[in-house]
């Protein structure tokens, strides 16, 4: 009875902080989610469809079963998708990573933006753009200016291309383009002697600094900077795309990285640097959506598939990228965004996870972990001392009296019911449900297998002596027949 009700009590409570998750009102639809984070405040895109704020208690699943909680500040962006695969980005901010605040629909695309105006690039039509990435500019300590790239999907050519835009203030975007002046910065085409162009991708540029460059100042920031994005190497030699920038805006193209065991059609999700000679890339891939880890001793490769959970994010939630949280430790967190029933670009900003890789090199998305409740005063402590003991009281008024204690430590026993009660049952009765359909569809084979030796065996036996009897008779009259008429 004392079970019961405490399991009672448990549900009634709220649902931990691990189950939140944002997506905008702003805009109808939305889909991938890139994280930049500076002064404590956690920027968060994504591209649109319609950006807002709202809290759900839906999450994707880790394939190794974790559990997870949001545990750090971020501002997200996301890419706007409301016609198209991509028109623009909304940007929502945050200090505690749970509760933000959504400032809507911050860029448009400038194709988009000006699509009554012909340009050399956009010759008046409309072309999705692809999601992004943000990082400081080579000036920012002069300037304070951050970069931001996208790409641009010329659908008479098929072919991709990526530029950039400026920011002071990490809400606010601007390259020219949008006022119809001229793009302030260069594109960076796709390099035909490495890579392909018609129908090939060159899509979005996620970066780190060169590591060891005198120039580097953190994990996240300094320059020379390496690059890597969604590409289509000749021939299939690789995977995804390499570069270098002294800038931030200006990039070299070098030969894609080795891939082993060989390479694969995936989309490039992120390159990080883990720890000293382990650099993570994360790549999207098949259907339903999967993020697939390879690990490298260096930024230029070559990339070897994890051997163990290398399918790290699967089922409805897909592209994850890295982030940096605050200085000085700058933790290395993922982004992803995860959809519901609504479909697939009906998607949230998914909490973020912590970044793990073992010493067998396996790479794991981990949950920060709940903070343990206080505990109970000391006073209180003292008077459960002090007090004489009571005579034994009634049942009714024993849950009374320890329903106090029972709300202290729910938050407790929620998380160890979760952690370990809930997972048992849930397996119990998948075991308990595989095990009726076993028994069903073995029955339903027995009865198969009865009717058709009954068809196969019984009955045409059955026929057979029929008409061995028959014929037996048969002759029996053909032979009595003469002597009858004589």
């Amino acid at each position: 009875m004392m079970m019961a009700m405490l399991l009672l009590l448990l549900a009634l409570l709220p649902a931990p902080a691990q189950a939140l998750m944002f997506h905008s009102d702003a805009v109808s639809k939305q889909w991938d989610t890139w994280v930049f984070v500076e002064n404590g405040t956690y920027y968060v895109r994504a591209p649109s469809s319609h950006l807002g704020q709202r809290v759900a208690a839906i999450e994707g699943s880790l394939t190794d079963g974790s559990r997870a909680s949001i545990c750090r500040v971020s501002q997200a962006y996301y890419l706007v998708t409301e016609v198209s695969f991509g028109e623009g980005f909304g940007v929502g901010t945050s200090t505690d990573g749970v509760h933000f605040t959504d400032h809507g629909y911050v860029w448009h695309a400038p194709n988009w933006w000006n699509s009554s105006l012909p340009s050399s690039r956009t010759d008046g039509k409309r072309f999705w753009e692809g999601s992004s990435a943000v990082w400081r500019a080579a000036d920012f300590n002069t300037t304070g200016r951050y970069l931001i790239n996208y790409s641009q999907m010329n659908t008479e050519c098929n072919c991709q291309n990526i530029t950039f835009a400026e920011s002071f203030d990490l809400i606010h975007w601007s390259n020219g383009m949008e006022r119809g002046e001229a793009d302030t910065y260069p594109w960076f085409d796709i390099d035909p002697a490495l890579y392909q162009v018609k129908g090939g991708r060159w899509d979005t540029i996620y970066s780190i600094p060169v590591p060891g460059s005198p120039g580097q100042e953190n994990l996240r920031d300094g320059y020379p900077r390496y690059g890597y994005w969604t590409a289509s190497p000749l021939d299939g030699n690789g995977t995804f795309g390499l570069g270098i920038t002294e800038d931030g805006f200006t990039w070299k193209a070098l030969p894609s990285p080795q891939m082993l065991p060989k390479p694969i059609g995936a989309e490039l999700g992120a390159v990080e640097y883990v720890k000293p000679g382990v650099y993570v890339a994360m790549l999207g891939y098949g259907w339903p959506r999967t993020m697939l880890a390879y690990t490298a001793p260096s930024p230029t490769g070559p990339f070897t598939r994890s051997p163990k959970n290398v399918n790290f994010l699967n089922g409805s939630c897909y592209y994850s990228r890295f982030f940096r949280g605050p200085l000085p430790q700058q933790e290395l967190l993922v982004t992803h965004q995860t959809w519901d029933n609504h479909g697939t670009h009906f998607s949230y900003i998914s909490p973020f996870k912590a970044v793990d890789v073992d010493a067998e090199g396996t790479f794991r998305l981990k949950w920060c972990g709940c903070v343990p409740p206080p505990p109970p005063p000391p006073l209180l402590l003292l008077l459960l001392l002090l007090l004489p003991p009571p005579p034994p009281p009634p049942p009714l008024l024993l849950l009374l009296l320890l329903l106090p204690l029972l709300l202290l430590l729910s938050p407790v026993a929620l998380f160890c019911f979760q952690a370990t009660a809930i997972p048992n049952i849930a397996l119990v009765l998948a075991r308990l449900h595989e095990a009726h359909v076993r028994t069903h569809i073995e029955a339903r084979k027995r009865h198969f297998l009865r009717h058709l030796y009954i068809k196969c065996i019984i009955l045409p036996r059955q026929a057979r002596d029929k008409h061995r009897e028959n014929s037996k008779n048969d002759r029996f009259l053909a032979d009595e027949t003469p002597d009858m008429i004589a």
